[in-house]
């Protein structure tokens, strides 16, 4: 009996500094970040994530406990054999969801949780951001861990269970009482409320804040989380809410008229991870996109326009259903959600468009074509179209090859046609065929690399199109799909990352040169470009028309567990887990956030009952 106990006690000390390693791990490989935090805040780090790894620590012993109970009026030596299977299952697991989260969490800011495993489906697609060279020194990280974390499991703590032990009637009772017990850990609580990730939030850091939290109980909670089935951000009364919703819907107001056509061919081309900040001509980077840049001064830009979300598919959602993203997942993953959301490209369609969708990577990722296909794109174009040869991507096409077969093909679309290119050569890992024009081998460099050379690739593209019979007669639109982190001074909701361009242009904008100052966001696009053409958009409430005479001027974008709320006087973020805002620029922030919070209220219980 002894001998079981210590060996329960000995594996529950090993869980508890275990983790504690791997947090000191994920601070070494985030050296960047760690070394912004004050010495006092790391030491905090491993204090508050204490609980969480105290409750992770009693889940992993419950099986052994049950095991123990189980054949407790037994003593054979197979009882370790079974024991260090269950144990080495644990470690398996739980190695592998932290070396992918140290990776993870350098793109996304935050800790992976259940979202990856959509991507899963298409596995090659899922790791395509990755490099090799950093799959290997991840694969080899993890043996590392594994086989270090294994040495120290057989010398001290496995080999205590050897040899026989005596069989005594009160063992079932001493372990359903230690089973009882754990329930003080993995609560972590005597109270109402249990231990969740709020629990390991403690300061204005928000990468303190995240170093904190058990990564493997993070992962595992979030597999136990199921659709929304009521809205978990409530802050006020339905009457409340309808009040502040109301002064932010869009007024009747006429709009301003830009186009020289009433039914021009619509080029809609989203590029991949295209910031604001990659444009000189507003201030951003030199050099990066000399013809975007070009673009933006010669035809008519929107100054102040955002990302609703941080991923593709988020953006997708946004440009085309006008649903704003979500602070947690995305209502791409249930298309029977995303099937109710009323789309631009159905009302073209309905009004005699023709609709085709071009991306060079495979559009079955994250739900994309059940998406699409419902909003009336059933002329798909993707990486399966193209011959193998062409597969010079790690996502799938590069860019020139999908913007070069488009131009050909739109020479023999119906007209009126309204198109929409994906990019993705700017997708990380950013291995693009393009002679550097930024040195180094850092990923900031390789970033504007890639934003360059698809900048290139969209100037090649324009001016052929411009000799084409159908230019003259179309609207072509650019934008993102989201922003960047890079450079990545800046914490993940800083609104610089989610800040990108909206250019309009082609023949139907003709030599218009005109800058618009409105604060508007993906979601805005339908209704501005309905509104252009006369169409209704009266099912779109969340877009506004841009172009308005009495246009409402703000913009709202979501990170994870957070939004952002930007006026032309005020720029604020809010973390919903700390309860923390910011604010980045104006004063008096306090009502913006509270109809930040009101907008978010609305548009997440209308999510609940599609």
């Amino acid at each position: 009996m002894k001998k079981r106990l210590s060996y329960l006690l000995r594996l529950g000390i090993f869980w508890v500094l275990f983790f504690l390693f791997i947090k000191f791990l994920f601070l070494i490989y985030h050296y960047s970040a760690t070394a912004n935090l004050p010495g006092d805040i790391i030491i905090k780090i491993f204090v508050y994530g204490l609980r969480l790894d105290l409750s992770m620590t009693g889940y992993l012993l419950l099986l052994p406990i049950i095991f123990l109970w189980v054949t407790s009026y037994t003593s054979n030596i197979w009882q370790k054999y079974v024991l260090d299977g269950i144990f080495y299952l644990f470690l398996f697991l739980i190695v592998l969801i932290n070396i992918v989260d140290f990776e993870i969490y350098k793109y996304w800011g935050f800790h992976m949780d259940k979202t990856p495993l959509l991507y899963l489906r298409n596995p090659r697609e899922a790791f395509a951001s990755v490099s090799a060279g950093r799959t290997v020194l991840q694969i080899l990280l993890g043996i590392v861990i594994f086989g270090g974390a294994t040495f120290v499991y057989k010398k001290l703590i496995s080999k205590k269970l050897i040899g026989a032990e005596k069989v005594k009637w009160y063992k079932p009772a001493i372990y359903l009482l230690i089973l009882a017990f754990m329930f003080i850990p993995i609560r972590g609580s005597f109270g109402v409320s249990a231990v969740n990730i709020s629990s390991a939030y403690f300061c204005e850091y928000p990468f303190a804040n995240h170093a904190a939290i058990n990564e493997t109980w993070n992962f595992a909670f979030s597999l136990t989380e199921k659709e929304a089935d009521k809205n978990p951000y409530q802050f006020y009364s339905q009457e409340e809410e309808a009040k502040m919703i109301q002064s932010l819907l869009p007024a009747n107001g006429h709009t301003t008229p830009l186009l020289n056509a009433k039914r021009p061919n619509i080029l809609l081309i989203i590029v991949e991870g295209l910031a604001a900040k990659n444009l000189s001509f507003t201030g951003g980077w030199e050099g990066v996109t000399p013809n975007l840049n070009s673009l933006a001064q010669e035809n008519i830009y929107f100054e102040n326009f955002y990302a609703n979300g941080d991923r593709t598919d988020k953006g997708l959602v946004a440009i085309l259903g006008s649903f704003p993203a979500q602070p947690q997942g995305s209502i791409i993953k249930f298309p029977h959600k995303t099937a109710k959301l009323p789309q631009m490209s159905k009302v073209l369609a309905d009004n005699g468009y023709h609709n085709h969708f071009y991306y060079g990577g495979d559009v079955n990722f994250a739900n994309m074509r059940a998406f699409l296909n419902t909003g009336g794109f059933y002329q798909i174009t993707d990486k399966y179209n193209f011959p193998a040869s062409a597969y010079n991507s790690k996502w799938g096409v590069h860019d020139h090859v999908l913007l070069d077969t488009a131009l050909q093909q739109l020479k023999r679309l119906p007209e009126p046609f309204f198109t929409t290119l994906l990019t993705l050569s700017s997708h990380e890992p950013f291995d693009v065929p393009h002679t550097s024009v930024f040195s180094g081998d850092d990923e900031f460099s390789k970033y504007r690399n890639s934003v360059h050379y698809t900048d290139s690739c969209l100037g090649a593209f324009l001016n052929e199109a411009r000799k084409s019979p159908w230019w003259n007669s179309t609207l072509i639109i650019i934008t993102a799909d989201h922003g960047t982190r890079h450079p990545r001074e800046n914490p993940l909701f800083f609104p610089g990352n989610f800040k990108i361009p909206m250019i309009w242009s082609g023949g139907a904008v003709g030599d218009r040169q005109e800058v618009i100052s409105t604060y508007g966001s993906q979601t805005d696009i339908a209704a501005t470009v309905l509104k252009q053409l006369q169409l209704p958009a009266g099912d779109f409430i969340y877009s506004r028309d841009l172009l308005s005479e009495t246009p409402e001027s703000y913009a709202f974008y979501a990170f994870h567990e957070g939004f952002g709320m930007m006026t032309d006087t005020v720029k604020v973020t809010l973390d919903l887990r700390s309860k923390s805002p910011r604010v980045w620029q104006g004063n008096n922030a306090d009502s913006l956030l509270n109809y930040g919070r009101a907008y978010l209220q609305w548009y997440y219980g209308n999510l609940v009952k599609l």
